[in-house]
């Protein structure tokens, strides 16, 4: 196993890259990847935008590039939007010619099984041997609004209105990002940051609980939590949150057994005991509510 080296991008960067290219993009908005190209304009990113399809020359009047090794300038980052199969060559093309970070829309990895999580780990290992970050695999991808970012797949995003705020949201849950999204901007309730971590293969909700502690445009922070890669990072991140006034309110699955075992099958997360969590947030000031509806 090669050794890590540093990130070539801060998750502040990610979440405010200067340049994005979108790997499976096409004009079928019944495809992840062209609702994620299709968003991304419409959001307004003023960065750049460059559609990867080998088969197209241009996508929504955007010309295209074959593969992520046509970019003469590496993307800060990369959304991967292709059948599970061809994902792991195109993290390690990524990771060889210069990409900050890539963001693994694709599904069936380690929440499948066995060799789907060896083959999520192996993805992890070629991107830390090479300084580039992964948000993923099996997420919805993440917004920014103070940076006109809409850089997810949901076809519910297309026609919500896009509208700053200081409202952050983390997610285990793909389509929590959304929902969340949409019924806050319902009830005037309006977002900062909204990031799906889905599998948590290598940036995780501490990370960017960490990162929202220092955030000029956050003033709230919101959790819809399926499970903990390392609990006492998250512990850690939401003290500095709570040093830094901004509270926290987190949503929980799994607190049954049965919860605890779909939730497994859905992000590949690893339950808490609902009692320990219960006394860690009273612990650390964090309000824990019963479901997404109370949070909201």
């Amino acid at each position: 196993m090669s050794m890590p080296v540093p990130p070539r991008l801060s998750v502040g960067e990610i979440l405010n890259p200067r340049s994005i290219a979108v790997i499976g993009a096409s004009e079928d908005l019944r495809k992840f990847g062209s609702r994620v190209l299709n968003n991304t304009i419409r959001g307004g990113f003023d960065g750049e935008i460059i559609p990867v399809n080998p088969k197209r020359s241009q996508i929504f009047g955007r010309p295209t590039v074959a593969s992520i090794r046509h970019i003469d300038n590496p993307p800060d980052v990369a959304v991967i939007a292709v059948p599970r199969d061809y994902v792991p060559a195109i993290v390690e093309e990524c990771a060889g010619h210069g990409v900050g970070c890539c963001v693994v829309i694709t599904a069936g990895f380690g929440e499948i099984d066995a060799p789907g999580a060896r083959i999520e780990q192996a993805m992890v290992d070629c991107a830390k041997s090479a300084g580039m970050r992964l948000i993923g695999p099996n997420c919805l991808g993440l917004l920014n609004t103070h940076a006109k970012l809409l850089l997810n797949s949901s076809p519910a995003m297309a026609v919500t209105p896009f509208r700053a705020g200081g409202i952050a949201h983390i997610t285990q849950s793909g389509a929590l990002l959304a929902t969340v999204y949409n019924r806050g901007v319902d009830d005037h309730a309006y977002f900062s940051t909204s990031v799906s971590v889905g599998n948590q293969a290598d940036l995780e909700l501490a990370d960017f609980i960490d990162y929202l502690a220092d955030d000029p445009n956050t003033r709230v922070i919101t959790l819809y939590v399926e499970g903990f890669r390392n609990p006492q990072r998250f512990i850690d991140a939401i003290r500095r949150c709570r040093e830094a006034g901004k509270p926290v309110l987190m949503a929980k699955s799994g607190t049954t057994e049965q919860g605890a075992r779909v939730t497994r099958s859905h992000t590949a997360s690893l339950a808490t005991p609902h009692r320990v969590l219960e006394a860690v947030c009273r612990e650390e000031g964090v309000l824990l509510v019963d479901d997404i509806r109370g949070l909201i």
